[in-house]
């Protein structure tokens, strides 16, 4: 495309243009009907202004409907500030480090004036302006630390026609476009932009004529736009999900249909309601004991935001045929004493006439066999503890060395195995064999 400029011919490739900002925080139509006083923000945030006194407001050029700046020197005393329109200063119309476009269309045929701007040379925080020296648009902007970008439009649009000006301020840097082509760029950083000065339209807000200049504008305005970046939108937590599996007392849980709807999840967390505590999307747990456990997961997802669930599960003990106390599982299908029933139906496994469910799985003697299977264990009982016992009148003497194994002063060889009083323990291991609340010691051999 061929723009003329000063009778010279100045050839611009159009490139398309490349959006740094998208969310509008600000929109002025000015479209309010004459002697309005309110600037009106019709974007999302409502971020009104005023209207200075010697702005003409509902002036309609070429069937548009917008503001006009009656002709004035720009920089003779005294200071006008009717001739602006003003918005409070908001952290919104800030740029900050984010993207950042302002847009407006405008009428002129003056070659001076500020068009719009947010602080002023000297203002902390940095600013940025939009001027047209000599009839070329410029958009500048300055960080708070001193870093400045400035781009000049290369074609003059003081031709009192209606232009759309664009400047769009990025990571990159500047790009400047006018009616909807880019016409420069200017690369590099503009750093952080954040003040307490109002958006200014028509001129400089802090100005005196004297010392610092106001450079109001002459000419219409038909719209200012202000976009940002679009805020990412907030991070939504992951959905922690699992399911169980238990056989008996071991169980296995699968948390690889937790999700996350906005990313991934990135570590799985268990814990087992017994102590015990697991990491991984898969895992396995053996309990040592039968009955119900609140088990948790909790999963993480790659913006480190937590989810998590709960539920019970309930691992049984192994199942155990003849209720001895060992699971079937252990004590197989084998015939440990050969009397012709297998283990795991078997209440005496070692056929030693002490039961299973007394004996246990321990291992009195020492000798490597578990009591149940031991013919040899010498375990008549348990203990406080549950621990099998050998010394059943605690004498000293193992029971298998012992001639009165219960203490009660008669012989184990006279008492026997029978039992008397029908209470389960032998006459030789029961302290009252006739079971009249009379030790067998006290009443003694008489009759």
């Amino acid at each position: 495309m061929v723009f003329l400029v000063a009778a010279s011919a100045v050839v611009m490739i159009g490139r398309d243009r490349v959006d740094a900002a998208t969310s509008i925080v600000a929109l002025y139509q000015m479209n309010e009907p004459g002697g309005a006083t309110t600037l009106v923000d019709s974007g999302p945030n409502t971020l009104n202004g005023t209207v200075g006194s010697a702005i003409q407001t509902g002036v309609v050029y070429s069937g548009a409907t917008g503001y006009q700046w009656s002709s004035v020197t720009p920089n003779l005393p005294p200071a006008m500030p009717e001739r602006l329109a003003l918005v409070p200063s908001n952290p919104l119309l800030n740029p900050g480090t984010s993207d950042y476009a302002v847009e407006f269309r405008y009428r002129t045929t003056s070659d001076y004036g500020n068009v719009i701007q947010k602080g002023q040379n000297q203002t902390s925080g940095g600013y940025f302006k939009f001027e047209q020296p000599s009839g070329f648009m410029t958009c500048l902007f300055k960080g708070s630390q001193g870093e400045q970008r400035a781009v000049i439009s290369p074609v003059a649009t003081n031709d009192g026609n209606w232009h759309v000006i664009r400047c769009e301020r990025s990571s990159w840097g500047l790009r400047l476009f006018v009616d909807g082509i880019q016409v420069t760029t200017l690369e590099g950083p503009t750093g952080a932009i954040s003040n307490t000065a109002a958006l200014s339209i028509g001129g400089k807000s802090v100005c005196d004529q004297i010392e610092i200049t106001c450079d109001y504008f002459t000419g219409y305005i038909d719209y200012v736009r202000i976009e940002k970046q679009a805020a990412p939108p907030p991070n939504k937590p992951p959905v922690a999900a699992f399911v169980a599996n238990c056989v008996e007392l071991t169980c296995s849980f699968n948390g690889s249909t937790s999700s996350d709807p906005d990313g991934q999840v990135v570590s799985h967390s268990w814990t087992f309601g017994d102590g015990s505590t697991g990491t991984g999307a898969v895992v396995g747990h053996t309990f040592a004991a039968a009955g119900t456990f609140a088990v948790g997961l909790v999963v993480v997802d790659d913006d480190g935001s937590p989810g998590s669930t709960q539920r019970t599960v309930t691992p049984s003990a192994p199942y155990d045929h003849d209720g001895d106390g060992v699971a079937s599982v252990v004590e197989g299908t084998g015939d440990a004493d050969g009397d012709g029933v297998a283990n795991y139906l078997d209440v005496d496994d070692d056929g030693d006439g002490v039961a299973t469910l007394v004996e246990g799985t321990g291992d009195a003697d020492g000798d490597g066999v578990a009591n149940y299977r031991d013919v040899d264990d010498h375990c008549v009982g348990v203990d406080t503890s549950g621990h099998c016992k050998v010394d059943v009148d605690g004498d000293g003497v193992a029971n298998y060395r012992d001639v009165d194994d219960d203490g009660d002063g008669v012989p184990t060889l006279v008492e026997g195995l029978v039992d008397t009083d029908g209470d389960g323990v032998a006459n030789y291991r029961d302290a009252d064999d006739d079971g009249d609340g009379v030790p067998t010691l006290v009443e003694g051999l008489v009759d």
